[in-house]
């Protein structure tokens, strides 16, 4: 009553879907990390590190994709396997702490 637009958003919106905001913000990043193909297509598929966000490169999950078939001897195979590894133990992470994140807001009441 009295209070305009702004003011709702800002004080009665934000704060009541601030958990929901940064739940999905989060799960949405460690799904991102998991796409593999359609990563691989868009960010190069280049080898090395590169050394300027504009130049193409690889992410762990197309390394995995683009050299499993290529992999001949227990060494490569076992670089794949610990890459899957890491990635799994990243993702995980993530899951971890967007499900702490959601539980300390939603104790909280929706304030930080």
């Amino acid at each position: 009553m009295g209070a305009t637009k702004w003011e709702v958003i800002r004080d009665v919106i934000l704060p009541t879907a601030r958990i929901g905001l940064i739940g999905g913000v989060l799960l949405a990043l460690g799904r991102a990390i998991g796409e593999t193909i359609a990563v691989t297509m868009v960010i190069g598929n280049a080898e090395g590190v590169p050394s300027s966000l504009f130049q193409p490169g690889q992410t762990v999950a197309s390394k995995i994709a683009s050299n499993i078939g290529e992999s001949s001897g227990p060494i490569a195979i076992g670089a794949m396997a610990a890459l899957g590894l890491s990635l799994f133990l990243i993702t995980t992470v993530i899951s971890l702490f967007v499900r702490l994140i959601v539980r300390r807001f939603a104790v909280n009441g929706g304030r930080a």
